[in-house]
């Protein structure tokens, strides 16, 4: 018997490529989240949520790269304006005696 000659795949072993599909559902989610923080933003929960999920994909390198950045955009761009209003209608909601 030959064991030099045979073909045995125990010691041919490659380990498997890493997926960036695996991935690809936190960039969609990312996106996703980010448009829908437009529409409903609770105590800036729905936006953080939406950058945080698209800076995890970029990071993982996915190859839905597109998806995560316009989550980031969306939710970056929702988190500001909600911040903006927040600091021009509080004085208006509660009077400038709040701040005092």
């Amino acid at each position: 018997m030959d064991y030099n000659n045979q073909n045995n795949d125990l010691y041919n072993y490659e380990p498997m490529p890493e997926n960036s599909n695996q991935y690809a559902g936190l960039a969609l989610a990312s996106m996703i989240v980010g448009i829908c923080a437009f529409f409903v933003n609770t105590l800036y929960i729905v936006s953080l949520v939406a950058v945080v999920l698209g800076i995890v994909a970029l990071a993982k390198h996915t190859s839905k790269k597109g998806f995560a950045i316009t989550g980031l955009i969306c939710g970056g761009v929702s988190l500001m304006s909600q911040f903006i209003v927040d600091i021009i209608l509080i004085p208006f909601t509660f009077g400038l005696s709040f701040f005092c």
